[in-house]
């Protein structure tokens, strides 16, 4: 496989999924195949999601159930939309996690922005890389 090094940014992102806070926020609202399909008719943006539980002070025993969302930028792609260049992917991001959230009538989400990761894009040489920026 030809391998492609680059500088990127990556993102890590929570959403709860039932509104409001208290004892009966303890039920999903939404499943994860429902959330993975409403994200991929919101963006393009690729994403891994998974399920989990906020455990905070004056949330139920049990945790509050919340989807989290992890991205990567891919940079090998970028000749073929300007949008996905840093800072515009970072709002793409942005306003995908605030449709998402407000989907799910939430008042509130995270998202955190991680810069100047080293990424490695391994692909097989079928097709030239039309960047010419292989190293």
């Amino acid at each position: 496989m030809d391998r492609h090094e680059y500088n990127t940014c990556s993102f890590y992102a929570t959403i709860g999924t039932t509104p409001g806070y208290g004892e009966h926020t303890t039920m999903p609202s939404m499943s994860l195949e429902d959330f993975s399909a409403l994200w991929r008719s919101t963006t393009k943006i690729p994403v891994v999601v998974t399920e989990g539980r906020a455990a905070y002070g004056h949330g139920p025993a049990t945790g509050e159930p919340l989807f989290i969302i992890t991205g990567t930028r891919n940079p090998y792609w970028d000749h073929l939309d300007p949008r996905d260049h840093p800072e515009a992917w970072r709002q793409r991001v942005i306003l995908a996690v605030e449709a998402m959230a407000s989907a799910l009538e939430q008042t509130s989400a995270q998202v955190v922005f991680t810069r100047g990761q080293s990424f490695t894009y391994l692909r097989r040489p079928t097709t030239p890389n039309p960047t010419g920026r292989d190293t």
